[in-house]
């Protein structure tokens, strides 16, 4: 299940909850996974969770809007970048279709698009 859909009204709840969750993240890791943020909208609460693949696993839930349950795992370098030159009162709005692609909006002007990855 890849396909997702999520409205984060005031980002920064997210925001907060990735920067949490991403002290896990392996960066540069063999493993791509380890260097993704599991983004778990498929029941009725968002989750985040990033795990070093050793002995850290760090789950933070967050609010937001579930337009369209699923799950994605997503580089967390990536979404962080994104997310830092973001305004604090953002609304954001984050999909990830069937094929992985990802589309990250921030009112009228700003879209960012990447891929996620297999977990």
């Amino acid at each position: 299940m890849v396909a997702i859909s999520l409205f984060f009204p005031f980002y920064i709840q997210f925001k907060n909850s990735l920067d949490i969750v991403s002290k896990a993240l392996r960066k540069g890791s063999v493993t791509p996974i380890l260097e993704c943020v599991l983004i778990d909208a498929s029941k009725n609460i968002i989750s985040l969770t990033c795990q070093d693949g050793r002995e850290i696993t760090i789950k933070k839930d967050t609010k937001g809007i579930i337009k369209e349950s699923g799950i994605a795992a997503i580089e967390g370098q990536i979404l962080i970048d994104i997310l830092r030159n973001m305004p604090d009162e953002s609304d954001i709005e984050l999909s990830v279709n069937e094929k992985k692609e990802c589309l990250l909006t921030c009112g009228p002007d700003i879209k960012k698009e990447f891929l996620a990855k297999d977990y």
